[in-house]
Protein backbone atom coordinates (compact mmCIF):
# COMPACT_ATOMS: atom_id res chain seq x y z
CA UNK A 1 0.00 0.00 0.00
CA UNK A 2 1.24 3.50 -0.85
CA UNK A 3 1.92 5.88 2.29
CA UNK A 4 0.85 8.60 -0.05
CA UNK A 5 -2.39 10.29 0.47
CA UNK A 6 -4.04 13.25 -1.28
CA UNK A 7 -3.79 16.08 0.68
CA UNK A 8 -7.36 17.26 -0.45
CA UNK A 9 -8.65 13.53 1.38
CA UNK A 10 -7.44 14.49 4.93
CA UNK A 11 -7.20 18.19 5.23
CA UNK A 12 -8.98 20.49 2.93
CA UNK A 13 -13.12 20.10 1.92
CA UNK A 14 -12.48 21.38 -1.78
CA UNK A 15 -16.22 22.71 -1.92
CA UNK A 16 -15.50 25.46 0.64
CA UNK A 17 -13.33 27.56 -1.63
CA UNK A 18 -13.87 29.76 -5.09
CA UNK A 19 -9.82 29.79 -5.68
CA UNK A 20 -7.57 26.63 -6.50
CA UNK A 21 -4.78 28.53 -5.20
CA UNK A 22 -6.23 28.95 -2.06
CA UNK A 23 -7.45 25.67 -1.86
CA UNK A 24 -4.39 23.36 -2.10
CA UNK A 25 -2.29 26.24 0.67
CA UNK A 26 -4.60 26.69 3.46
CA UNK A 27 -6.74 24.14 5.43
CA UNK A 28 -10.15 25.12 6.35
CA UNK A 29 -10.32 22.48 8.65
CA UNK A 30 -10.40 23.98 12.17
CA UNK A 31 -8.42 22.45 15.74
CA UNK A 32 -9.67 23.62 18.40
CA UNK A 33 -6.99 22.56 20.67
CA UNK A 34 -4.67 24.97 19.01
CA UNK A 35 -4.80 28.05 20.60
CA UNK A 36 -4.60 31.39 19.89
CA UNK A 37 -4.84 34.16 22.11
CA UNK A 38 -1.06 33.72 24.49
CA UNK A 39 1.40 35.63 25.82
CA UNK A 40 3.42 34.97 23.14
CA UNK A 41 0.81 36.41 20.92
CA UNK A 42 -0.06 38.95 22.95
CA UNK A 43 3.40 40.60 23.66
CA UNK A 44 4.71 39.83 19.66
CA UNK A 45 1.56 41.97 18.61
CA UNK A 46 2.11 44.72 20.86
CA UNK A 47 5.24 44.63 20.41
CA UNK A 48 4.97 45.09 16.84
CA UNK A 49 1.48 47.03 16.66
CA UNK A 50 3.46 49.90 18.70
CA UNK A 51 6.43 50.14 17.17
CA UNK A 52 5.19 50.22 13.47
CA UNK A 53 2.36 52.61 15.01
CA UNK A 54 5.43 55.04 16.22
CA UNK A 55 7.66 54.74 12.93
CA UNK A 56 4.64 55.86 10.65
CA UNK A 57 3.55 58.46 13.03
CA UNK A 58 6.84 59.95 13.33
CA UNK A 59 7.82 59.87 9.44
CA UNK A 60 4.70 60.93 8.60
CA UNK A 61 5.46 64.58 9.37
CA UNK A 62 8.34 64.56 7.40
CA UNK A 63 8.63 65.71 3.70
CA UNK A 64 9.35 62.93 2.48
CA UNK A 65 7.09 60.14 4.47
CA UNK A 66 8.00 56.81 5.20
CA UNK A 67 5.84 53.60 6.78
CA UNK A 68 6.33 50.45 7.11
CA UNK A 69 4.19 48.36 5.30
CA UNK A 70 2.33 44.67 6.28
CA UNK A 71 4.74 42.76 3.34
CA UNK A 72 7.69 43.57 6.18
CA UNK A 73 5.80 43.24 9.12
CA UNK A 74 3.81 39.79 8.59
CA UNK A 75 6.63 38.28 8.32
CA UNK A 76 8.58 39.48 10.97
CA UNK A 77 5.61 38.41 13.44
CA UNK A 78 6.06 35.04 12.34
CA UNK A 79 10.25 34.99 13.19
CA UNK A 80 9.58 36.79 16.18
CA UNK A 81 7.18 34.11 17.35
CA UNK A 82 9.17 31.42 16.25
CA UNK A 83 11.62 32.89 18.18
CA UNK A 84 9.80 33.13 21.63
CA UNK A 85 8.22 29.63 21.15
CA UNK A 86 12.09 28.73 21.76
CA UNK A 87 13.18 31.25 23.91
CA UNK A 88 10.36 31.75 26.69
CA UNK A 89 10.17 29.12 29.86
CA UNK A 90 7.69 26.47 29.69
CA UNK A 91 6.40 28.11 33.51
CA UNK A 92 2.72 28.15 34.44
CA UNK A 93 1.89 31.07 36.18
CA UNK A 94 -0.67 30.79 38.55
CA UNK A 95 -3.13 33.57 39.50
CA UNK A 96 -5.20 32.25 42.12
CA UNK A 97 -6.74 28.25 41.89
CA UNK A 98 -8.85 28.66 38.61
CA UNK A 99 -7.14 30.82 37.10
CA UNK A 100 -3.66 29.86 35.32
CA UNK A 101 -1.89 30.30 32.43
CA UNK A 102 1.56 29.22 30.83
CA UNK A 103 4.21 31.40 29.16
CA UNK A 104 5.07 29.18 26.35
CA UNK A 105 2.32 26.64 25.77
CA UNK A 106 3.54 25.28 22.47
CA UNK A 107 4.99 25.31 19.10
CA UNK A 108 3.61 28.56 17.52
CA UNK A 109 0.27 28.30 15.51
CA UNK A 110 -1.21 29.42 12.66
CA UNK A 111 -3.78 30.99 14.97
CA UNK A 112 -1.68 33.15 16.58
CA UNK A 113 0.05 34.41 13.00
CA UNK A 114 -3.58 36.08 12.67
CA UNK A 115 -4.22 37.29 15.97
CA UNK A 116 -1.22 39.45 15.52
CA UNK A 117 -1.73 40.38 12.17
CA UNK A 118 -4.74 41.70 13.37
CA UNK A 119 -3.08 43.45 15.98
CA UNK A 120 -0.84 45.14 13.65
CA UNK A 121 -3.61 46.00 11.18
CA UNK A 122 -5.83 47.52 13.50
CA UNK A 123 -3.26 50.01 14.84
CA UNK A 124 -2.99 52.70 11.98
CA UNK A 125 -3.88 55.67 13.41
CA UNK A 126 -1.63 58.54 11.93
CA UNK A 127 -4.20 60.46 10.13
CA UNK A 128 -6.43 61.09 13.37
CA UNK A 129 -3.09 62.09 15.24
CA UNK A 130 -2.28 64.66 12.36
CA UNK A 131 -5.52 66.01 12.64
CA UNK A 132 -4.91 66.25 16.09
CA UNK A 133 -1.86 67.77 15.56
CA UNK A 134 -2.70 70.38 13.23
CA UNK A 135 -5.62 71.41 15.08
CA UNK A 136 -2.83 72.56 17.76
CA UNK A 137 -0.97 74.03 15.21
CA UNK A 138 -3.37 76.46 13.32
CA UNK A 139 -5.68 76.91 16.62
CA UNK A 140 -2.98 77.04 19.70
CA UNK A 141 -4.59 79.29 22.25
CA UNK A 142 -8.45 78.25 21.45
CA UNK A 143 -9.22 74.59 21.24
CA UNK A 144 -6.41 72.54 22.49
CA UNK A 145 -7.24 69.10 23.25
CA UNK A 146 -6.19 67.52 27.06
CA UNK A 147 -4.79 64.17 27.10
CA UNK A 148 -7.67 62.30 27.84
CA UNK A 149 -10.05 63.63 25.78
CA UNK A 150 -7.42 62.91 22.87
CA UNK A 151 -7.26 59.36 24.15
CA UNK A 152 -10.88 58.97 23.89
CA UNK A 153 -10.81 60.89 19.85
CA UNK A 154 -8.40 58.01 18.73
CA UNK A 155 -9.92 55.34 20.14
CA UNK A 156 -13.42 56.27 19.46
CA UNK A 157 -12.61 56.87 15.65
CA UNK A 158 -10.74 53.37 15.64
CA UNK A 159 -14.48 51.72 16.86
CA UNK A 160 -16.36 53.91 14.28
CA UNK A 161 -14.23 52.47 11.81
CA UNK A 162 -14.51 48.83 13.01
CA UNK A 163 -18.65 49.15 13.68
CA UNK A 164 -18.74 50.34 10.03
CA UNK A 165 -16.44 47.70 8.55
CA UNK A 166 -18.81 45.06 10.41
CA UNK A 167 -21.64 46.94 8.85
CA UNK A 168 -20.44 46.32 5.59
CA UNK A 169 -19.84 42.91 6.31
CA UNK A 170 -22.94 41.79 7.25
CA UNK A 171 -24.40 43.21 4.47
Amino acid sequence: MDSYEEPHSTMIDVEQFSYEEVEGVISNKDDPEMLSLTIRSCLTGLLLAIGRSMFDTYFSFKARSYYIDLIFTIPLSYILGKILAWILPRYQCRINKKFQFSLNPGPFTIKEHVLITFMIVSCQSQKCIQQIVMRRIYFPQHQIMQPISTIGYLISIQLVGFGLAGIKISN
